[in-house]
């Protein structure tokens, strides 16, 4: 069988269907897709479309649209974590927040430096310094372990965006412990 040439159309391709993709999207809502947005209705990981683009609001331009304006404040992420707080009856965990959160925990980063500071903002500072106070160093074995269950439950090795979203720990911490998504996938086909 002979080898696939590179046809450059290919990735022309790609990059077509993804700024179609994103155009559906602003259709459906009516206006552009925040990246939360496109990440909940769209086809494509966000990470994929700023890996191609740049950044989102590139790719939106890049379909012919206009980026939303970023309109969310401190205070709205502050008023959002209470309102997390009321749904859940007690102060979020980074876990719980960026399941029932409207902003994303990489906002929030840039925002605050890092999630105990949002808490301690919000005015949950003895929540604060309690988790400070008992985070723990998570072995690497701990980590693989949990990558392990993520890629058994999904049946394949998991992106970044599934272990974001099905992993027990921070994708930064399995960056730091393991050294990245590929090192990981190595070590599970070595296991």
């Amino acid at each position: 069988m002979a080898k696939r040439k590179h046809d450059k159309s290919t990735a022309a391709d790609r990059y077509g269907f993804m700024l179609e993709d994103i155009k559906r999207v602003a259709h459906d809502l009516g206006r552009s897709p925040t990246a939360a947005e496109y990440r909940e209705l769209g086809a494509y990981p966000t990470s994929t479309l700023i890996h191609r683009f740049g950044s989102f609001n590139a790719a939106i331009k890049a379909a012919g649209l206009v980026p939303r304006e970023k309109t969310v404040t401190d205070a709205d992420i502050i008023a959002d974590l209470r309102r997390v707080y009321e749904r859940i009856g007690h102060p979020p965990t980074c876990a719980e927040y960026r399941e029932h959160g409207k902003v994303s925990i990489q906002t929030i980063f840039r925002r605050f430096g890092n999630y105990l500071e949002l808490l301690r903002k919000a005015g949950f500072r003895g929540e604060a310094k309690k988790r400070a106070e008992t985070m723990r160093i998570v072995s690497e074995d701990e980590v693989f372990a949990d990558y392990c269950r993520v890629a058994k439950m999904l049946g394949r090795p998991p992106s970044g965006q599934e272990y974001r979203k099905y992993g027990k720990h921070s994708y930064y911490r399995l960056r730091k412990t393991l050294g990245g998504l590929e090192a990981a996938r190595e070590r599970l086909a070595r296991s």
